[in-house]
């Protein structure tokens, strides 16, 4: 238990993106309240800096009925075989 498999570590790199995500959202978000007290203009948090967690351009996948079905037979499936 103590060792990581293989197939496990393209998800512990995928996630060390996200590992300081609180502390550069703290970031932006004093950036902002600095920049606020200087400007006149009225700016949004993405104007002082963009995350690429925040990516505009990926299309979020809606989860129908159909798929629900789909992997609930598929759990029944592998339930039935453990």
């Amino acid at each position: 238990m103590d060792r990581m498999q293989p197939w496990e570590v393209p998800s512990l790199i995928d996630g060390l993106l996200y590992t300081d995500r609180n502390a550069w959202e703290q970031t932006r978000a004093t950036m902002g309240a600095i920049y606020s007290l200087f400007s006149t203009k009225k700016i949004k948090p993405r104007d002082i800096m963009a995350f690429p967690w925040e990516d505009a351009g990926k299309e979020v996948q809606q989860v129908t009925d159909d798929d629900i079905k789909r992997l609930r037979r598929n759990a029944e499936l592998i339930k039935k075989s453990l």
